[in-house]
């Protein structure tokens, strides 16, 4: 047999093994990971929107600009049905180190609800990284769109800066304030 033939049907085989290998274990994984996915986004939900009993898909969308990504709007729903808010994700490429994905709970006068950082793996640790943290993600309930930052004590409508994470601070900060007032602008839908 030819030596360029009989290699090229050697690397033939090993790339359709490799290939089945491969596609056989997205079968298996593909399933569990999309649970999960589904499983994380509804406990972020309940974080961001405690009072909802629960959520619906709404037809409104929300316009992508500058740097902000808008994920399905979520209606916020109590136990008899009624609207009391919403949620949606929103990833914004304006981190440090990249994209920076929250969820982001707000009530129908404009009030936010609750944040939750779902992911920031760019951003650096012990720096950015720290908008994973509770404390930073809790300063958000109950502020309303025209939030702002500062770097030595926050009062009022301010958010507490990371410390040596300006950045990573002011693309949440605009992130929340951005999808606050798309919200405001639904007028309770």
């Amino acid at each position: 047999m030819n030596p360029i033939l009989k290699n090229t049907l050697i690397l033939f085989l090993i790339t359709l093994i490799a290939g089945g290998l491969l596609a056989g274990a997205y079968a298996v994984t593909s399933g569990p990971i999309a649970r999960a996915e589904a499983e994380a986004e509804q406990k972020a939900l309940s974080e961001v929107c405690p009072d909802a009993a629960r959520f619906e898909d709404s037809d409104t969308s929300f316009e992508n600009h500058d740097r902000l990504t808008y994920g399905t709007l979520r209606k916020a729903l109590d136990g008899n049905g009624a609207l009391i808010g919403y949620a949606v994700n929103v990833t914004t490429s304006a981190g440090y180190g990249g994209d920076i994905q929250i969820m982001i709970g707000a009530d129908l006068q404009g009030k936010v609800i609750g944040i939750r950082i779902l992911s920031a793996s760019n951003e650096s640790p012990g720096l950015g990284a720290n908008c994973l943290n509770a404390d930073f993600q809790a300063q958000f309930a109950g502020k309303t769109p025209g939030l702002t930052y500062s770097k030595t004590g926050a009062e009022g409508n301010e958010i507490d800066a990371i410390s040596g994470a300006t950045i990573t601070t002011k693309a949440v900060t605009e992130a929340v304030n951005d999808a606050v007032l798309q919200i405001v602008a639904l007028g309770g839908d």
